[in-house]
C-alpha cells in the first residue's frame, strides 16, 4: 500500500531567488486522491490544515483529520482523537473527502461525498456535509441548520431544491469557502461555492450558497439540541455569537419602560418574586 503526502510549505524572502521551506515532517493520506479532487486545505493564517484519506478505499469509509500547527515544535498536530467521518454515510467506499475546504478562520469546514468510478473518474452522485470548530472539545462537529430553515434537519447540502441527488450530476468536485468580515475582523457570513458537473449536458457549473443564512457555520457543540431548546445554557460555546445566543435562548430583550435593562426573561419581573 502506497502512502501519499501532504506538504506544508512556506516561501522565504521576498525576491525571485526566494525558496520554499517545508514545515515540519510529512502528512500522510492514505491511497491515492481521484482525478480532480482537493484532498487538503489550509486557513487562511497557516495554522490549520485538513486532509483527507481513504477516498478511494473500497474497504474503509473517507475521513479528513485536521491538524493544528505547533509552532514550539514546528510540527503540525492532529486534533480530535479520531478523524472526522461522514455523519450521513460512514459506510465503506463512500468518497467522503473527495474535495475539502477550511474558511479563512479556519473554523468552519466543508467537506464532499463523490464516490470514483474504477478508473478513478467521478460517478454521477455527490453531497456535502458541513463542520465546525469546537474549541471547548477542541474537535469539529457536524453543524445544524439555522432553526428558521424548517427544510434542514441536518448538516448536508444536496444538488436540488428539495436537497435530493440528481443522478445526472457530480456534485461537489471542488469547494471554497470565504467570509465577510466586520470592523473588528470578526466573521459576519460565510458562503460556499460548489463546482459540479452535469453528464446530461456535459457541462460544469457553480453554486453559491450563503452558510449564515441557512446553518450555524461557526457554531459546532457536541450537543445541538440544547440549541434553541427554551433554556439559556449560558456555557462556551452555547451562549456565544457563534451560536446565536444559544440559538435565541439567551437573548438579552428590553424590558418596556425600562430602555437600558436587557434580561433573557422579562416575565421574570414584577411577577410577585424576589
Amino acid at each position: 500500500q502506497r502512502v501519499y503526502g501532504v506538504y506544508a510549505l512556506a516561501t522565504t524572502g521576498t525576491n525571485s531567488n526566494s525558496t520554499a521551506t517545508q514545515i515540519g515532517g510529512d502528512i500522510p493520506s492514505q491511497y491515492i486522491p481521484a482525478y480532480g479532487s482537493t484532498t487538503a486545505a489550509m486557513s487562511g493564517d497557516g495554522n490549520r490544515i485538513a486532509v483527507a484519506s481513504n477516498v478511494n478505499n473500497m474497504n474503509e469509509p473517507g475521513s479528513v483529520q485536521v491538524f493544528d500547527y505547533d509552532d514550539v515544535n514546528e510540527i503540525y498536530d492532529p486534533i480530535g482523537v479520531l478523524a472526522i467521518i461522514s455523519k450521513h454515510n460512514p459506510a465503506a467506499d463512500n468518497g467522503f473527502g473527495f474535495s475539502v475546504a477550511l474558511c479563512l478562520d479556519g473554523n468552519t469546514l466543508a467537506i464532499s461525498s463523490i464516490k470514483p468510478d474504477d478508473n478513478g473518474n467521478p460517478r454521477n452522485t455527490g453531497a456535502i456535509e458541513l463542520f465546525a470548530y469546537d474549541p471547548a472539545s477542541k474537535n469539529f462537529h457536524a453543524t445544524f441548520p439555522n432553526p428558521t430553515q424548517t427544510s434542514r434537519n441536518n448538516n448536508i447540502i444536496m444538488d436540488d431544491e428539495n436537497e435530493d441527488r440528481r443522478e445526472s450530476s457530480a456534485f461537489g468536485l471542488q469547494l471554497s469557502l470565504a467570509e465577510n468580515e466586520d470592523v473588528d475582523g470578526v466573521s459576519s457570513s460565510t458562503w460556499l461555492s460548489v463546482r459540479s458537473y452535469n453528464f446530461d449536458t456535459e457541462k460544469g457549473y457553480v453554486k453559491v450558497y450563503n452558510l449564515s443564512e441557512q446553518f450555524y457555520p461557526k457554531c459546532g457543540i457536541q450537543y445541538p439540541f440544547l440549541i434553541g431548546n427554551g433554556v439559556c445554557d449560558d456555557r462556551p460555546p452555547y451562549n456565544t455569537e457563534a451560536c446565536r445566543s444559544d440559538g435565541g435562548d439567551c437573548q438579552r430583550n428590553p424590558v418596556d419602560g425600562y430602555p437600558d435593562c436587557f434580561v433573557n426573561t422579562p416575565s421574570l419581573l414584577n411577577n410577585g418574586e424576589c
